[in-house]
């Protein structure tokens, strides 16, 4: 795990001037314990996402982010960086009931981070930033990605769903079975 003082977040994919800015903001506060996976560890991550939503075995990362985004179901009326936006009713309005801690994909499934649901719901506005980001949301379960574009759109991606439109089988035991995370840094 990673400790809270700031000069350890130097390793985080998410970009330190971000944890600056909310401790300027909250000079008394603490920003949420985040834990950034070692490179290996993402992509042994993205390997099994890409697996369990049925994409072919040959989709580089930057295919799949693109797979994710072209398969994706819009999520309409609800955007990010909107008053009262919620990661977790976002995901509610698509009946999805995530794993209590989630991973945040940076870029290409290369970066990635896991922090707790209600930590990345109540911090959001420090974490996602309009007009820079766009991020995938996922949990262990791998059977959804919540993608958040830099301009608020929401998508959703549902394993099922990735498999039916790619062409290939979803995998067995897919869609719902919790794996523990990848060895972290």
């Amino acid at each position: 795990m990673i400790h809270l003082n700031l000069e350890d977040w130097v390793n985080l994919d998410m970009e330190r001037f971000k944890i600056e800015n909310y401790l300027r903001d909250h000079p008394n506060g603490k920003f949420p314990e985040v834990t950034s996976l070692a490179k290996d560890a993402a992509l042994r991550l993205a390997d099994e996402l890409k697996e369990r939503m049925g994409f072919p075995q040959a989709t580089g990362r930057s295919e799949m982010t693109q797979l994710i985004d072209k398969l994706g179901l819009a999520i309409d009326g609800i955007r990010a960086g909107q008053s009262g936006f919620s990661v977790r009713g976002a995901l509610a309005s698509e009946d999805i009931h995530p794993d209590d801690r989630v991973f945040v994909n940076w870029h290409q499934y290369d970066e990635i981070d896991q922090i707790s649901l209600s930590d990345f719901d109540e911090y959001f506005e420090y974490i996602w930033y309009p007009s820079a980001d766009d991020i995938d949301i996922f949990d262990s379960s791998f059977a959804w990605v919540l993608s958040v574009s830099h301009d608020g759109r929401l998508k959703v991606l549902r394993s099922d769903d990735a498999s039916a439109q790619s062409g290939s089988p979803p995998r067995a035991g897919g869609g719902g079975q919790c794996v523990g995370p990848p060895e972290v840094a």
